[in-house]
């Protein structure tokens, strides 16, 4: 695990040791360089695997020259095809078997792959910078490209070393940052730098740019009834964890004690691994925050030691570290318990296991079974679905994770819509008439179009696989993965997700929606592979999301952040402040959770101020 900087087009030994030594975070073990011409790569090192022979760069049989950020979890399957055909190894790392893959099959060697990874290699034969990100995008890589120069990094602080980059503040993202909580690849925050997206490659040659893909998640449903799926499933999980609980260090276990988590538990326990597991609650959160007596029961049916991490933070004095951490705004509040179970687990592992996609794989949120009721609602009448909409406006939130009030409200509010819309306005978290009110005249014409209805067009497959592709190119990416990248790697911890594998992605393509979205339950497929295994309480509880009591810290602990936030806000040409302090007052009364809004506000101010504190939009 690593972080990776350089660029393409100059010369300049002093700016490639700045933008790797920005990333010093993400590699505590080590740092290496290598400066060609005007080829400049670095890397910084978290040893995990082959501690003393998988220093980067890596050179390969044929000179080209790799770093690379992630892990390769079948690199001893390629490395055995690679030796059959006359390959010789000097390291056991799986850096080099990347790079001699790519010596022989070039940008196709990528589709190969099982893995997360973020890789630049450089290829003196053909005087080529490939860069390359991994197909769920786990690994996140940012570009820029100015003229004929290229720069890249793992992080934009790493590019925010490069004096030649303006770094100015696109006001399209900040649109679809408040109504998604995140800003989509292809975009970042700054204008001019992008992210490079899942399963994609960019190769530059003499300032000349080239762009292809070589994964796209497909879907490809196949006759298969349920005992056929549960064997494959069964075997492909249990290989899938055996290979990504490699490492030559410690290795830890997020346990929430949901279904995802557990059955990452149970497979290691199958697979003769004993991982300590780690769990935070917060004690003043009450039952709906808290999942210590869930992971308690698994760890206890498991085997397993369990470390429970009580959070009782000073939580303003943490609002600065995390937006650091974030580095680019990010308002999905999941990212504060992440940043703290991350930060606790480090003291004893160097690499933790996440349950992060298995909802996305096997049908675990309820708007995946919103979506299906939605081809059987928009049957009725028009004028009945247009007076149902007018009822549910004013239906109240409920303040938890299982708000089942305001899942109602927001079914009912676009059963006129085609589903493609109607999707993308349940991601939303502001309604067409909020955002008129809310954005100011700069921000409602910038260029926000919904990353999840353009995603949607892209889909293919009946309505639940097309969701699925919108997920997986979308808030799975740009959402989850990257608050789960940021938070553990401020800690020097490898988080791996082996529910995002490629080849478990590719099997869920392949299920019928019947075997992947149940209509009466959450997770048909991985319930029933689980049920014979563990006892009902497990199997059968209730779903319940990685969540902090934020409604309870507004109206306390946070309240004085939060207000001060907003009256700054509000003065940079965003939004109007009448409508944020409605928004605020909405959460104080109780009728609507707006939670996740105002700590999108709070996220984007904190970080306008760390980095650019004069800024308002003209």
């Amino acid at each position: 695990m690593c972080g990776i900087a350089g660029f393409a087009g100059l010369q300049d030994r002093a700016l490639l040791e700045a933008m790797t030594d920005a990333l010093a975070h993400r590699g505590p073990d080590d740092r290496g360089f290598h400066h060609e011409g005007e080829i400049g790569l670095g890397s910084r090192r978290l040893a995990v695997i082959d501690l003393e022979g998988g220093r980067q760069p890596m050179t390969g049989g044929s000179g080209a020259v790799a770093v690379f950020n992630g892990e390769i979890y079948n690199f001893k399957s390629l490395r055995l095809e690679l030796e059959r055909r006359g390959h010789r190894f000097k390291t056991r790392s799986d850096t080099e078997v990347l790079v001699r893959l790519y010596e022989e099959r070039g940008v196709d060697a990528f589709g190969a792959l099982a893995g997360m990874f973020a890789v630049a290699i450089w290829d003196p034969r053909s005087k080529e910078l490939v860069l390359a990100r991994d197909h769920v995008g786990v690994k996140p890589l940012y570009v820029s490209v100015r003229g004929t120069k290229l720069y890249f990094g793992s992080e934009l602080r790493a590019l925010r070393r490069v004096p030649d980059l303006p770094l100015e503040i696109d006001p399209g993202a900040i649109a679809h940052y408040l109504d998604y909580l995140y800003v989509p690849a292809p975009r970042s925050i700054y204008r001019g730098v992008e992210k490079l997206p899942p399963g994609s490659w960019l190769r530059w040659r003499a300032g000349r740019i080239e762009r292809g893909t070589y994964w796209r998640p497909i879907a490809k449903p196949r006759p298969i009834g349920l005992g056929e799926a549960l064997e494959e499933l069964d075997l492909l999980l249990g290989r899938v964890v055996r290979e990504q609980a490699v490492a030559d260090v410690p290795l830890g276990l997020f346990l929430s004690g949901g279904l995802d988590s557990t059955a990452l538990a149970l497979y290691l326990v199958k697979a003769g691994l004993r991982p300590k597991a780690y769990c935070i609650y917060f004690p003043e959160g009450g039952e709906r925050f808290n999942e210590l007596d869930r992971a308690v029961r698994a760890a206890s049916i498991l085997g397993l030691e369990l470390k429970p991490l009580p959070v009782r933070p000073d939580v303003s004095s943490e609002l600065d570290p995390l937006v650091a951490a974030l580095d680019e705004p990010l308002g999905d509040s999941s990212a504060l318990p992440s940043y703290w179970v991350s930060r606790e687990t480090r003291r004893d592992a160097t690499v933790a296991l996440s349950g992060i996609g298995g909802d996305e794989l096997f049908g675990g949120y309820p708007r995946y079974q919103g979506a299906r009721l939605l081809e059987t609602y928009q049957r009725l009448p028009r004028a009945l679905r247009a007076a149902l909409a007018g009822v549910a406006a004013g239906i109240p939130d409920q303040l938890s994770s299982r708000n089942v009030t305001g899942w109602a409200r927001r079914f009912l509010s676009v059963g006129a819509l085609a589903p493609e819309d109607a999707y993308a306005r349940w991601m939303g978290h502001l309604s067409p008439g909020e955002k008129a009110a809310a954005f100011t005249q700069g921000l409602s014409t910038a260029d926000g179009v919904s990353a999840p209805r353009g995603a949607f067009d892209a889909a293919n497959g009946d309505l639940s696989q097309r969701i699925l592709g919108v997920d997986l190119t979308t808030y799975l990416p740009d959402d989850l993965l990257a608050l789960a990248d940021r938070t553990s790697m401020a800690s020097s911890l490898e988080v791996r997700v082996p529910l995002c594998d490629p080849r478990l992605v590719e099997f869920a393509l392949g299920l019928p929606s019947d075997l992947r979205v149940g209509r009466c339950a959450l997770k048909p497929l991985l319930k029933a592979l689980l049920q014979d295994e563990l006892p009902p309480s497990i199997v059968r509880q209730k779903k319940q999301g990685f969540m902090v009591p934020l409604g309870v810290w507004f109206s306390g602990a946070l309240r004085p952040a939060l207000e001060d936030a907003l009256a700054t806000f509000g003065r940079r040409g965003l939004v109007e402040p009448a409508a944020l302090r409605r928004l605020f007052d909405e959460h104080l009364s109780g009728r609507r959770a707006r939670t996740d809004v105002l700590w999108s506000c709070l996220v984007l101010e904190r970080w306008l101020r760390l980095h650019h504190p004069d800024w308002r939009l003209a």
